[in-house]
């Protein structure tokens, strides 16, 4: 099955536009990380229409940079 990530958030951020939200946001790790997994998150991130706004350092833990990224939803729910 393929897709189910993307079902999932479309829920949910039409959920939030319901409650009233106008913005997402998530965290991952950064690209200074050499995880191919979370450069596949990132991507998957980009996809759905986040864009970077800042990365912490050591938010989580020295040596693991934390990518925070931010979408404005759009539309009636």
């Amino acid at each position: 099955m393929t897709g189910v990530g993307r079902q999932l958030h479309r829920h949910a951020e039409h959920w939030l536009l319901a409650q009233g939200a106008r913005h997402l946001q998530v965290k991952t790790v950064a690209a200074g990380h050499p995880s191919p997994e979370y450069a596949e998150t990132r991507s998957f991130y980009k996809a759905l229409g986040y864009e970077e706004l800042e990365v912490f350092a050591g938010l989580w833990r020295p040596g693991l940079p934390v990518l925070q990224m931010i979408k404005v939803l759009h539309g009636e729910p």
